[in-house]
């Protein structure tokens, strides 16, 4: 990716592609966050710097206050001799967080031969853990309407809603 420092600028080919891999087209929830991030620019850098970047309208300022919103959608791209972590966090203030980290810095790798991605945006229930494959234990909370997905093997929980699509990831906490 180009280093910017000018900011507003626009999203590039290669950050869309990669923030689109997370947001399937075929989901309401998620399509709506494509079409959001389509009119949207980079406008600024979000806290952590570098690959953390707030996207906007142009006439927008970041404000790095506030903390973080909630994740909206993640996933990982694997790469021969990296990989890249995808982190789209939910939209606030008509401002949308993301984060592309490769790991680790790949300023120098030319060519990215990738192996595998997967992220939690897919899953639908009765899939497996898009991780790593495992079994995901399932709780309905209300029939046709959310499913509690539980990964022991990954230590994630999210909460799929069958509306939108959406799989609204948990944070886990020591409670």
């Amino acid at each position: 990716m180009k280093n910017y420092s000018d900011f507003p600028r626009p999203i590039t080919i290669k950050e869309i592609e990669y923030l689109f891999s997370l947001l399937p087209v075929t989901k309401p929830g998620y399509k709506s966050y494509r079409e959001k991030i389509n009119s949207y620019s980079v406008i600024g850098e979000g806290r952590f710097g570098g690959s953390n970047l707030i996207l906007g309208s142009n006439q927008d300022t970041t404000d790095l206050s506030t903390p973080s919103s909630p994740v909206f959608a993640f996933g990982k791209i694997e790469f021969e001799s990296t990989s890249l972590d995808i982190t789209i966090h939910e939209e606030e203030y008509n401002q949308i967080e993301i984060d592309l980290s490769f790991t680790p810095e790949i300023s120098s790798i030319q060519r990215l031969n990738e192996l595998k991605r997967w992220n939690y945006s897919d899953w639908n229930p009765g899939d497996k853990n898009p991780e790593d494959n495992s079994e995901v234990n399932e709780f309905i909370l209300k029939q046709d309407c959310y499913v509690l997905a539980v990964s022991t093997s990954t230590k994630k929980i999210w909460l799929h809603d069958f509306l939108s699509g959406v799989n609204h990831l948990i944070p886990l906490t020591n409670f």
